[in-house]
């Protein structure tokens, strides 16, 4: 796929059960993974805020993990997936007509971070009417992204989830995955966060999923 950095040879399958995903191992190619993966440590070693900063990993209020949302007119690799081929692909694969929005953040989970709620991304987000990131609408701080509440915004159905993880040590963490639930909220897929593996999912009314709890080591994602 020309503007991806995807692996040579990479086939993406969905399951349909509990609800439609895909799990690509080795997703990115190699030298695509490291940049990423440099860029992810860059930030993480401006340290973490308890509080809300644009600028660091700040917590994220009701779960136990920081995020982090790049610039997206910033010089850094994540400009590869925040491209209308990024999204056109992801539009073939789950057959939908997804829009040119989109919002990307970073996560970090200390050790012994607690499991989320399991919720099912459902949502409809606000973006600002004329985008000023290009082409792609991409979504930094221009509005209030669940609750709106601004003119020249609107909102945009929620449809398709990438968790892309990296920088995780295999060996130490032990958890940590993203689980799947089916519609009785019963585990019914557990994701390993193995460094460059790729979790794609639809979101609909039934789309459940959380973080589990992990041990021994971070968790690192983006999403």
């Amino acid at each position: 796929m020309p503007d991806i950095p995807i692996r040579e040879g990479v086939e993406v399958a969905t399951a349909n059960e509990p609800f439609r995903h895909a799990v690509i191992d080795n997703f990115f190619t190699v030298e695509y993974y490291q940049e990423l993966s440099a860029y992810f440590k860059q930030v993480l070693a401006l340290g973490v805020s308890e509080q809300a900063d644009p600028h660091k990993f700040s917590v994220m209020g009701g779960f136990d993990v920081y995020d982090y949302f790049p610039d997206p007119l910033a010089v850094n690799p994540l400009k590869a997936i925040r491209s209308t081929a990024w999204i056109d692909y992801w539009a073939k694969i789950f057959d939908l007509p997804l829009t040119y929005e989109e919002l990307t953040s970073m996560h970090h989970h200390n050790p012994e971070s607690a499991s989320n709620p399991i919720h099912n991304d459902n949502i409809r987000g606000w973006f600002a009417d004329e985008s000023t990131t290009g082409e792609v609408n991409s979504w930094y701080f221009q509005t209030n992204y669940v609750q709106g509440q601004c003119q020249g915004c609107h909102e945009s159905q929620r449809a398709v989830v990438n968790i892309f993880f990296l920088n995780n040590d295999e060996e130490k963490l032990v958890g940590g995955e993203t689980g799947l639930y089916d519609k009785s909220m019963e585990l019914a897929v557990a994701v390993e966060p193995k460094n460059n593996r790729l979790l794609s999912y639809e979101v609909h009314e039934y789309s459940y999923h959380g973080f589990r709890q992990n041990h021994g080591a971070p968790r690192n994602s983006i999403i």
